[in-house]
């Protein structure tokens, strides 16, 4: 009656902790992570309760590989603890090194608006914008196209509400030519 008991209690540890961490290491992706003030409470619990699982079950599972119970499952479940965690906190940095590479251009607002826009140009085509509003936190990624003064961008997902797709470049500040709805000029770093 004992062992069913354990493999349930153990498959559900298992399956919050996988849950979890691969939804905070999605969440990690360029693009993705999309975060206003009335979610940041459930984004924090989410990171605890991974941790306090994750931690829980990585030492119950050394203290068992030790007692040699279940030993094929302890290492598999070291093995999936230690990538989870290890992705959940490192996945951002590899895919900007590695997918993105080395910055060409930084684009920002004006610093006396509401919202904080940061528009990163890498040299492979592709651009990351982060915007920061009174109350989000809010990313887009896609390509861009530079030819002499005109940037074009092109959004992989939906369009932001604070950037265009054309801008023309004019003594280091970006005037919006195309779908301006909000901010009409940038400046170049």
């Amino acid at each position: 009656m004992n062992a069913p008991l354990k493999i349930v209690g153990q498959a559900i540890a298992l399956g919050t902790v996988c849950f979890l961490g691969f939804s905070l290491s999605w969440e990690q992706i360029p693009g993705n992570k999309n975060i206003c003030d009335a979610g940041q409470w459930l984004y924090g619990m989410a990171w605890f309760i991974f941790t306090t699982s994750c931690l829980a079950l990585f030492i119950n599972s050394l203290i068992f590989l030790k007692k040699r119970n279940w030993i094929k499952y302890r290492i598999i479940v070291i093995i999936i603890c230690s990538l989870l965690i290890l992705t959940s906190l490192n996945i951002r940095s590899i895919l900007f090194q590695t997918s993105y590479g080395k910055i060409k251009l930084e684009i920002q607002n004006a610093e006396n608006n509401y919202e904080l826009i940061q528009i990163k140009l890498y040299e492979n085509g592709k651009f990351y914008s982060t915007i920061y509003d009174m109350s989000c936190k809010l990313e887009y990624i896609g390509t861009y196209q530079l030819n002499e003064n005109i940037l074009i961008l092109k959004f992989k997902n939906e369009k932001s509400e604070y950037l265009g797709t054309e801008y023309y470049i004019k003594n280091k500040k970006l005037i919006c030519t195309k779908n301006c709805e909000d901010i009409n000029e940038l400046n170049l770093k």
